[in-house]
């Protein structure tokens, strides 16, 4: 049975028991395919197909087929940036 994937909190702890606070120039945590969804607001179905169609980084822990996806945490927020929708602006005249 596989081990279960640590979550956000457990991740966040992690990286603090190792120095690397959220303002700390190399915190990058990765998320498993749930909380990375979550995270985005897409399903988990809708996250994979994001990453075997390469809209989205994605890291394997193996090369094998079916091996857990995981996602860092940079590479979510670059796909949010991109996809930010920016107000127009209105002169005032």
């Amino acid at each position: 049975m596989p081990a279960a994937e640590p979550t956000q909190k457990e991740t966040i702890k992690a990286a603090r028991d190792l120095g690397l606070g959220r303002d700390h120039r190399d915190y990058d945590p990765l998320f498993g395919l749930r909380e990375a969804a979550n995270y985005l607001g897409v399903s988990t179905d809708k996250l994979s197909l994001m990453a075997r169609t390469r809209q989205i980084a994605v890291v394997r822990s193996s090369q094998k087929q079916g091996s857990p996806l995981k996602f860092r945490l940079s590479a979510l927020n670059a796909w949010v940036k991109a996809h930010e929708i920016k107000p127009l602006r209105f002169s005032n005249g």
